[in-house]
């Protein structure tokens, strides 16, 4: 083994690491749950590094307290591996579902696979299960290893299959870049299993999860706190990028109706949840492709890649009927809202014009519809 290049492998996972852990120092009092965790798992790592190279270095070299240096160096290895990808399964569903209390019930019975990996780690110190080390302190893999491995997939496994659970169950679409930390990880882990001696686990799992945490930092930039959909800074940006494309859009501009009596009337609490419910109507009315915006307030904006105006209909006679059956339901309950909206709908083909000119359009449509409609409802009276 070329201990050399596992030691500046090693040492250069720490750096990124040490750069992470600044990172979230720097902004502790804005830190979201798994940002929290995150700040747990990156000490954990570090010294999973540490004990890597610990562990090569001392491999087969006889002097007092090599042998339990080796037996404790890779226990802590075994160990560490089964939590951290325990603990990755967390911090998604932490993003996904914000609060541990609504997960607690399901990771009760969850634990079982991370503590039956450390069992199984820690009984090293009494019968080769997953490794040995001889009478010349040198390491070696035992058959059971296999038991560790099933149980890295297994939760590696179980956070996608949670992020598409969670998607298919409420339709919200979450964008995790789950895939960015998973592919180095099992790519670093192969190659390891592969190949002992080679130091890649480790380096693939911090090369994965910086990754992952680099562009979950530009998805906040991007997103609505309260809505979880998109913000205006994604709507100008994406803009932009549409009309320096060449594929047509479509796009609904969408605004609620008379939004201010409801904080008015119920408070800004309530107000609140009802852009939350839009929001969701939003979600269930699009196709999965669409991209849903909230450009401020109450005013939002589906953008769906098309040329045809049917496909934009259609989702708007869509989100018409869940907003009529959420009003129905709605009615009885003890703040007995009604939601409605005014919309307006164009195409753009890149070339044709400018996107300014198209927003504008669609603004002036918007303002025509909710004209109309005030003007219907006075007739009516």
């Amino acid at each position: 083994m070329n201990l050399t290049a596992i030691f500046i492998a090693d040492g250069m996972g720490l750096i990124l690491l040490g750069v992470m852990y600044v990172v979230t120092m720097l902004k502790k009092m804005l830190l979201k749950p798994y940002e929290r965790l995150l700040q747990l798992v990156i000490p954990l790592t570090a010294g999973s590094c540490i004990m890597e190279a610990l562990c090569f270095w001392v491999d087969g070299k006889q002097f007092p307290g090599a042998y339990a240096l080796n037996m404790v160096s890779n226990i802590y290895q075994y160990t560490a591996t089964v939590l951290y990808a325990f603990l990755w399964c967390v911090i998604v569903d932490l993003q996904l579902y914000e609060r541990f209390s609504k997960l607690r019930k399901l990771y009760s019975l969850i634990l079982i696979i991370p503590v039956a990996g450390v069992v199984f780690s820690v009984l090293n110190c009494i019968t080769p299960l997953y490794f040995s080390i001889d009478a010349d302190n040198v390491y070696h893999r035992e058959k059971y290893i296999v038991l560790h491995y099933a149980f890295l997939v297994i939760e590696l496994l179980y956070s996608v299959f949670r992020y598409y659970f969670y998607n298919a169950k409420t339709g919200r679409r979450r964008k995790l870049p789950i895939w960015l930390f998973l592919i180095p990880t099992f790519i670093g882990i192969l190659v390891q299993v592969i190949h002992y001696g080679v130091a890649t686990d480790w380096v693939g799992v911090i090369v994965g999860f910086a990754g992952y945490y680099m562009a979950m930092q530009s998805e906040i930039i991007n997103d609505d706190k309260l809505t979880r959909l998109y913000n205006r800074n994604y709507y100008e940006d994406r803009m932009v990028e549409i009309e320096k494309g060449i594929r047509p859009f479509g796009a609904l501009l969408l605004d609620i109706d008379h939004f201010k009596d409801i904080n008015d009337k119920y408070s800004h609490d309530v107000g609140n949840v009802a852009l939350q419910k839009f929001a969701e109507m939003m979600q269930q009315a699009s196709p999965s492709e669409s991209e849903l915006i909230r450009t401020g307030g109450n005013t939002f904006v589906i953008l769906y890649e098309t040329s045809d105006e049917d496909q934009l209909m259609a989702i708007e006679r869509k989100l018409h009927t869940l907003i009529v059956s959420f009003n129905i339901v709605n009615e009885g309950s003890t703040t007995p809202y009604k939601l409605s909206y005014s919309f307006s709908y164009g195409l753009f083909t890149p070339g044709s014009s400018t996107v300014d000119t198209f927003r504008k359009r669609l603004e002036n449509n918007l303002i025509k519809n909710r004209t109309e409609k005030e003007k219907q409802q006075s007739f009516s009276l």
